[in-house]
């Protein structure tokens, strides 16, 4: 589905478990490192007609609604990691890079 203006709400407190798993991102295509978020996540806001949506998610379905919504911040997964593992993805990226082709995965 789609989802105009989200508002993310993640768990708090004793209700908040991180989930380490591999992340990746078009924004660093064929990379993929250990990226730590809670487990649970909800998203509202407006479909396409401006009516209320909302969705609710755990494991892989929580990551994505927490993945996207940073975009819509201007973030990517990259900005949520130390810089031991940022310098691990940029060094698996630019290994990978060679393997796409020119311009992806936009061109000027």
């Amino acid at each position: 589905g789609v989802v105009c203006n989200p508002e993310l709400t993640l768990p708090e407190g004793r209700e908040r478990q991180l989930d380490d798993a591999d992340e990746g991102c078009l924004s660093f295509p064929g990379a993929f490192v250990e990226c730590a978020r809670p487990d649970r996540a909800s998203v509202t806001g407006q479909g396409l007609d401006g009516s209320p949506v909302s969705f609710e998610g755990t494991g892989l379905l929580a990551r994505c609604l927490q993945h996207e919504t940073d975009h819509t911040r201007g973030t990517v997964f990259g900005d949520r990691l130390s810089t031991k593992a940022r310098k691990k993805l940029t060094k698996e990226h630019d290994k990978q890079v060679e393997d796409f082709p020119p311009g992806w995965p936009v061109e000027d």
